[in-house]
């Protein structure tokens, strides 16, 4: 493990970087937090992610060499930097100097493994990175922040798409098959019809329009979430965690918190599309055992002109299970045609599957399912590079 902060930084002449200091991160504060909570401690933020992915490792001391030459792999600790740029982003207008590393004797970097958690991440890292760093392996919350936009790097497993961290207000202890959940459907997101915004939270505008007073048990939102009267972040899970479906649409990146803290919570994600949202760990999760996929012919209003962003083809493993609609209507219709076995068999699925997607330890485990996926993943890519492949 290559701590930047405490094995690099003193000699590249670049700032060390303490995650328990408030000016790196301010948000444990109570006014001061982040994803509607009143405070945020960073390993709940959702890009925590490698907090925890540090700790599985750091408990599993047989992975772990200090030197680094004996290393088959080294995994480049950037998560205080992370977290320290998305402060940065947030508001609080700190200056963190290109951090620079010298060029290791490998071939581009491909036995080095590094976490991006911000597409102004590769700004700051960008020359490393995408240069001399251009094989490394990349653990990343959207195929588009891997250096090129690449998705083949997913596809040739030499780079993993991680769900965004959500840990905070999760309770993997309560059961899904047989919970009360009295919401059918729904959804709070922002969305506009403007064609200045992504197609995807141009859709969210029209789910809105179509389905909202449709029934009793349908709750869905356009929502701000810098406006008075907003939902707490508690409030949002526990809205999720008492619905039967939530709509999983992309924003402004290909993927979301809302993914994690949908499946987590245990309501059905039903991705719509174009634009589809990313589907992390989509070789490890059984995403069609438990998630709805709906194509929808006619997309024009939301589509045109399209997402600036690429659109990530479908896994494999879902494409079986895509479900061709006209409309939105056509969708809804769809959704009331599942079957209460139906319904029982994607949350028995949704049960199983969820814990791939929590960074922590979940009840009943001795580790962090999610980091054995990663690590494994790591290992096996690494197995590849020593054949010479």
């Amino acid at each position: 493990m290559l701590d930047v902060s405490k094995e690099i930084a003193p000699l590249a002449g670049i700032p060390t970087c303490n995650i328990d200091d408030p000016q790196v991160w301010p948000h444990d504060i109570e006014g001061k937090g982040l994803q509607s909570m009143s405070r945020t401690p960073h390993m709940n933020y959702h890009f925590g992610g490698q907090y925890w992915l540090n700790a599985y490792l750091r408990s599993n001391s047989h992975l772990l060499t200090d030197d680094i030459d004996k290393a088959c792999m080294v995994w480049v600790d950037l998560y205080c930097y992370n977290q320290w740029l998305h402060s940065w982003m947030d508001g609080k207008m700190k200056r963190l100097p290109n951090a620079t590393v010298e060029e290791p004797g490998h071939w581009q970097g491909q036995d080095y493994v590094f976490q991006v958690t911000h597409s102004g991440s590769i700004g700051v890292y960008g020359r490393p990175l995408c240069g001399m760093m251009r094989n490394s392996f990349m653990l990343v919350p959207t195929h588009g922040f891997i250096c090129n936009k690449d998705r083949t790097k997913v596809e040739r497993r030499q780079a993993e798409v991680l769900p965004y961290n959500a840990v905070a207000g999760i309770d993997l202890g309560r059961p899904i098959v047989g919970s009360r959940r009295d919401t059918f459907l729904y959804m709070r997101a922002g969305c506009t019809n403007s064609t200045k915004r992504s197609s995807g939270v141009r859709l969210r505008y029209y789910i809105v329009q179509e389905y909202e007073g449709l029934a009793g048990d349908v709750q869905v939102h356009c929502t701000c979430s810098i406006c008075p009267g907003r939902k707490t972040h508690d409030e949002i899970i526990a809205d999720y965690a008492s619905s039967v479906f939530c709509p999983i649409i992309v924003g402004d990146n290909t993927g979301s918190v809302r993914l994690s803290e949908i499946v987590l919570a245990g309501c059905i994600p039903v991705f719509m599309a174009p634009p589809m949202h990313e589907m992390p760990l989509d070789f490890d999760v059984d995403y069609a055992s438990f998630g709805v996929f709906l194509n929808i012919t006619n997309s024009r209003a939301w589509n045109d002109p399209p997402t600036p962003f690429k659109i990530p083809r479908p896994a494999r493993k879902v494409e079986a299970a895509v479900v061709t609609v006209p409309n939105l209507r056509a969708a809804y219709d769809h959704l009331r045609s599942f079957s209460p076995e139906a319904v029982r068999n994607m949350q028995a699925a949704l049960e199983r599957e969820r814990v791939k997607l929590y960074f922590k330890v979940p009840p009943g485990r001795r580790s962090s399912v999610l980091a054995q996926l990663v690590f494994k993943n790591v290992m096996v890519y690494e197995k590849t590079i020593l054949r010479g492949l």
